[in-house]
């Protein structure tokens, strides 16, 4: 089962309704939706030439080799490639905290579960955890509650 028919079933549970599957030809997720269009043209099997990019008409972004059998050149296609599709994945993301708004958070944690010394980390994560999310990377968060919780010692 492809991608687009499991999509297309889905949508059809959730509808309560059938759907023709031979009629999905591409779903929008987003409103920009990243369209990526691959060329290939003579050169070795399978390497990527070219591609075509963009989530709007006019601002498609053309991404070439110009020699495919020099392995440096296909790594920086493969970095640019990487670069726009990450660039636009990127505005799908939450904002990420700062160290200034984890230490807050993690300060109003330990102020509401009125922890102490390191014993008390499991309970201040549990507090601090659902706020953090998503937002923050769950090191930086356990390094700011290892830090606070220490210093009151």
């Amino acid at each position: 089962m492809t991608l687009l028919t499991a999509f297309a079933r889905a949508e059809a549970a959730a509808a309560g309704r059938a759907q023709r599957i031979r009629t999905v030809r591409h779903v929008h997720l987003g409103r920009h939706p990243l369209v990526v269009i691959p060329l290939q043209l003579a050169g070795e099997a399978c390497a990527p030439l070219a591609v075509m990019l963009g989530d709007a008409p006019d601002k498609a972004r053309l991404l070439t080799v110009y020699e495919p059998r020099d392995r440096a050149r296909r790594f920086e296609f493969a970095a640019d490639l990487a670069e726009v599709i990450l660039g636009h994945l990127d505005g799908y993301l939450p904002a990420q905290l700062g160290d200034d708004e984890i230490a807050a958070i993690v300060t109003a944690g330990i102020q509401q579960t009125g922890a102490s010394g390191m014993k008390a980390m499991g309970q201040v994560m549990k507090v601090v955890t659902p706020q953090t999310t998503g937002r923050a990377d769950g090191g930086r968060v356990a390094a700011e509650v290892r830090r606070q919780l220490a210093s009151q010692d």
